[in-house]
């Protein structure tokens, strides 16, 4: 999987700026991530290792949604989280006996247990599926009244790997089954897609309307260029959008 150190190591190209420093990503692996599970490094925040959970080497979101390959959902908790020992616990009423691994980041203290958990695919899932399948694990976290960081639904996002702070525990399980989201949750994907289907239903009547108000329009039908604004676009059509 694609791996970096510190927020500002980047193999990104930009035309605009022809003498930015790039620097090849790294690569990690199932085994490496467990090892720094067990043997957490303990170093700056500039130095702090990262990882995207997917195959293709590359920090850019559009990339990701294009060719990213998935091998993991993950969850990151910085909002007075449960314990690492009542994660797990989660964990085991909400999709059974899974391969997977907690730790504490290095913010975390005694009084607010940040955490980030890592549950290992059965196989490999594209952007699409891979983001409906984050979207639901953090949705049903919600229901257990823990609020993860929905920052994670995106593409490239990035996932710190374990660095020690002041307070540190962990807990994983490695004997079990990687979690197969397509046949344990295939109820919630289905309905996730329909509501998808619902959205772009939604979204392509508001561009409609949108259209429709554009062409009526003259430069004097508004007062000003807000109202113009208003006028041409729908609000359904910008949060749909959003």
């Amino acid at each position: 999987m694609c791996s970096g150190i510190g927020q500002f190591h980047t193999n990104e190209p930009d035309p605009s700026n022809p003498t930015k420093k790039l620097t090849e990503y790294l690569t990690i692996d199932i085994d490496g991530i467990r090892a720094l599970v067990d043997n957490p490094k303990s170093v700056s925040k500039k130095q702090s290792q990262w990882f995207i959970p997917s195959t293709y080497m590359s920090r850019s979101f559009i990339n990701q949604e294009r060719h990213g390959e998935y091998l993991a959902l993950t969850v990151d908790l910085d909002k007075q989280p449960p314990s690492v020992k009542e994660l797990a616990e989660i964990i085991k009423r909400m999709i059974g006996v899974v391969n997977y691994e907690i730790y504490n980041t290095s913010s975390a203290t005694k009084e607010n247990q940040k955490s980030r958990l890592i549950i290992w695919l059965d196989k490999s899932l594209g952007f699409d599926d891979w983001s409906l399948c984050q979207k639901i694990l953090n949705d049903k976290f919600e229901e257990y009244e823990v609020i993860p960081d929905r920052a994670l639904e995106r593409s490239a996002q990035l996932v710190y790997l374990p660095n020690r702070g002041a307070f540190y525990a962990a807990a994983s399980n490695r004997d079990g089954r990687n979690f197969d989201p397509s046949y344990e949750w295939a109820f919630e994907i289905d309905a996730e897609k329909e509501s998808l289907q619902t959205q772009q239903i939604e979204l392509g009547n508001a561009k409609a309307k949108s259209i429709q108000k554009r062409a009526a329009m003259t430069l004097n039908s508004a007062p000003d260029l807000i109202s113009a604004f208003n006028l041409a676009y729908t609000v359904q059509e910008i949060l749909v959008r959003a």
